[in-house]
């Protein structure tokens, strides 16, 4: 009923979120050290106004490739950068912005042939290594992931987040104990590190050790109180305890927090089903359908739902809708014969 593969894109995206963090355009960031107190607007008209004086100078097209990625204009970010190292290609910086950019528009392998051009140059940012190891892993290249991530160990120690790279290749290598035991390093190094807690606690409702799982998801959320996927992940696992008061509880708040959160409704609505409560459970339902119509498990139970309801009618309706998106629905194949021998 739950998806396992889901949890980790959740709990992976909640991981990049936090490794970029993305300011407001009117706030600060670090692109010129030298122009304390200055809005990237005014950075942005003042490296506008260099290159057009200096064209031949790459500093103002690097400061302004990471204004563009800033705004999430990749092909301009890009452009910018890549007439930096036109002009200058000695430079490690440069590369690892442009593998920045390529990571951000998926383009993983320019991306990681932009981080082994800076390696060369001897960049010595362990986040070089950090977001090599991610493309690595995206790739599903395990073993060229974990040369890079333990890279950026060697250069920093104590990175968290290459831990968590690290334990996401255990896992999907088959090794629970060795991810367990770099997850447990991550959240020693950082007792705030909310997606180290969290992939915990999924290992751990994985092994049905429900005790150990609900511990390190509430760990997560304390350090973390407004990701919706820490709360639909403890939320899993309290229902896997059969508490589904406390299952939706955390469904709820998901959903508070994210109200396109289409799985949370259907874990809610799934919770309101066990507990009997049919129409709650069918509002919820409903909610799926309306965020994500494509989503085919919904349609047999809330078929189900309606059913209990007594409302044969609109149960079939459900039922060939799930057929539709899957003819190989056995399950609602046979309710909807049940209802059809009714008649």
């Amino acid at each position: 009923m739950f998806s396992k593969s889901f949890i980790l894109i959740c709990i992976l995206f909640c991981f990049l979120s936090a490794c970029r963090t993305k300011d407001s355009q009117n706030e600060m960031v670090d692109l010129d050290k030298n122009a304390p107190g200055v809005t990237i607007n005014a950075q942005f008209e003042s490296l506008n106004k260099d290159i057009a004086s200096e064209p031949d100078n790459p500093v103002p097209y690097f400061r302004r490739s990471k204004i563009f990625l800033e705004r999430q204009e990749l092909n301009n970010a890009l452009l910018d950068i890549s007439s930096a190292i036109n002009l200058d290609s000695t430079k490690s910086e440069y590369y690892f912005q442009m593998a920045k950019i390529y990571r951000k528009m998926n383009k993983f392998m320019d991306g990681l042939a932009a981080i082994y051009k800076a390696d060369k140059l001897n960049c010595p940012d362990p986040e070089l290594f950090l977001l090599g190891g991610e493309m690595y892993f995206i790739l599903k290249e395990y073993k060229k992931s974990m040369v890079y991530l333990n890279k950026t160990l060697y250069l920093n120690k104590f990175e968290s987040r290459a831990h968590f790279y690290i334990s996401l290749n255990y896992l999907e290598t088959g090794d629970t104990l060795s991810a367990i035991h770099s997850l447990e390093t991550a959240v020693t190094q950082n007792t705030d590190y909310a997606e180290g807690y969290d992939q915990l606690a999924v290992i751990h409702d994985s092994k049905k050790d429900y005790k150990s799982a609900l511990e390190y998801a509430t760990s997560a959320i304390s350090s973390k109180k407004d990701a919706p996927a820490l709360y639909y992940n403890r939320g899993t696992i309290f229902f896997h305890t059969g508490n589904y008061d406390k299952s939706i509880e955390d469904f709820q708040q998901a959903i508070t927090l994210d109200s396109l959160h289409y799985l949370a409704w259907y874990n809610l609505g799934t919770s309101y089903y066990n507990k009997k409560n049919y129409q709650s459970a069918g509002k919820c339902f409903q909610k799926v359908i309306d965020t994500k119509p494509e989503y085919q498990p919904v349609y047999f139970i809330f078929g189900q739902t309606l059913e209990w309801l007594n409302n044969d009618s609109l149960a079939a309706v459900q039922y060939a809708k799930a057929i539709e998106l899957d003819n190989k629905d056995e399950k609602s194949v046979k309710a909807l014969k049940k209802i059809e021998n009714r008649k």
